[in-house]
């Protein structure tokens, strides 16, 4: 069951405004759980699993998820401004978010917190040149530390840390058919999905994923 309230401005010139609250109430949620005791003789995946951690998603009971969000984008190109800003553009979003579950793991404990799969802070901003036949965007991600998976022994929850890539993309306009792109993804090589258990301090896993480039022709006909 979800309730959405939104207010939207929109510019004479290309671009608009908005601010936006919701509240999404669920049922039986899936969640992803790790065992708060290794598994012991007798269980139910073989004695060869002894003294493994579980870790399987699961259903939760109800939880609630609410959030305000904020988003911002406008073309320059009709302002009054000096020539040289005219083929620039701006945008740019946030979104906070704040969720509450209540569990109840294979053990029949009950608990309640966080609901994972959800980001609390996150958001987006960018910067765009379009003139000539060319097309130049700096965009930047940001997503703020979230819950991967849910204990409810708090020191053994997982979560992923923060993050903050900057993508660059460049394309030129050949004719009303054809263009080719340039793309630098993760222009400083900043993690993206570090995880790390109860504390940052602890990390748990790091995923290396450098900087790419891809580069390409593309058409239509």
């Amino acid at each position: 069951r979800n309730l959405d309230l939104s207010l939207e401005y929109y510019f004479k010139s290309a671009g608009m405004v908005s601010v936006g609250a919701f509240r999404k109430d669920l049922r039986d949620f899936i969640f992803r759980s790790t065992s708060t005791v290794a598994l012991q003789p007798g269980n139910p995946y073989g004695d060869e699993y002894v003294g493994f951690d579980l870790t399987t998603d699961i259903n939760g009971g109800t939880a609630w998820v609410r959030g305000l969000e904020f988003a911002y984008q406008q073309q320059l190109s009709d302002l009054k401004l000096p020539r040289f800003l005219r083929p620039f553009g701006l945008f740019a979003n946030f979104t906070w978010l704040q969720t509450q579950g209540n569990y109840t793991g294979p053990t029949g404990i009950s608990s309640a917190g966080a609901v994972p799969g959800f980001t609390p802070r996150s958001g987006n901003i960018g910067l765009s040149w379009i003139a000539h036949g060319w097309t130049v965007r700096i965009k930047a991600k940001y997503e703020g530390d979230r819950l991967r998976s849910y204990n409810a022994n708090p020191a053994l929850r997982i979560y992923v840390n923060d993050n903050f890539p900057i993508d660059v993309n460049v394309a030129y306009t050949i004719n009303r058919r054809l263009s080719a792109f340039v793309d630098v993804i993760n222009v400083f090589d900043s993690r993206t999905f570090d995880d790390y258990q109860y504390i940052e301090d602890r990390p748990l896993r790091t995923f290396k994923f450098s900087t790419y480039i891809k580069m390409g022709v593309s058409g239509r006909f």
